[in-house]
């Protein structure tokens, strides 16, 4: 009798998961198109540091704040450099912290052209430290402005995270800029729909427990 229990349990569970993966497929299936914005020069925090919610900058520790200087020691201030590599004037030197770019002392409005960080494959290596992310400042052309970010909640790319989904947690998948990133999707995404039907299905499934 409890081997009876135990089959009919395992039964209705399976019943229970077959329902609602038949719901979650009628669900998807209403869904006609995707799109994914890639805002290049922007990192999450940059743009959604404090969106309600989110897995941003008031979930940092002071540690993870703390921009290194070249030798591994805590950067006294940050300083915003031109592009002919000298401190740029429009920018005081500013705390070792992230900083509101639309408000003072800064002043930045997401109209005006603003510093444009490099996003090459080996500074990011550099910048990223291990998975630390500490050295951003060091090694870019625009210094501490990559610490900076906006807060106003007005900005339409904020309106349509609230309104559609925001990846908080999105890890890119190659070093440097997005154009290596959206090829590596685009790619593997023809040669996934290029495959048998068998290994197409086990593919998925394998991405589906990894991503």
């Amino acid at each position: 009798m409890p081997h009876r229990k135990w089959g009919l349990a395992l039964a209705a569970a399976a019943a229970v998961c077959g329902l609602g993966e038949a719901q979650g497929d009628e669900a998807l299936a209403k869904i006609k198109t995707i799109v994914i914005i890639y805002a290049e020069n922007r990192s999450f925090d940059h743009l959604y540091g404090f969106f309600p919610g989110a897995n941003g900058i008031a979930n940092a520790t002071e540690e993870q704040k703390t921009q290194l200087d070249h030798d591994g020691k805590p950067l006294p201030y940050l300083v915003v450099f031109g592009a002919d590599g000298k401190p740029d004037p429009r920018f005081p030197k500013m705390p070792n912290a992230p900083f509101r770019i639309d408000a003072p002392p800064v002043n930045g409005r997401p109209d005006m052209i603003l510093p444009n960080p490099i996003h090459a494959f080996y500074h990011n290596q550099e910048q990223i430290n291990g998975g630390r992310n500490n050295m951003f400042a060091a090694m870019s052309n625009v210094g501490g402005w990559v610490m900076g970010y906006f807060g106003d909640g007005q900005l339409r790319l904020m309106q349509w995270a609230k309104e559609y989904t925001l990846a908080d947690n999105f890890f890119m998948g190659a070093f440097g800029g997005s154009r290596a990133g959206r090829a590596r999707r685009l790619f593997s995404q023809h040669y996934t729909a290029a495959l048998p039907a068998e290994r197409h299905s086990a593919r998925a499934g394998r991405q589906s427990r990894s991503g």
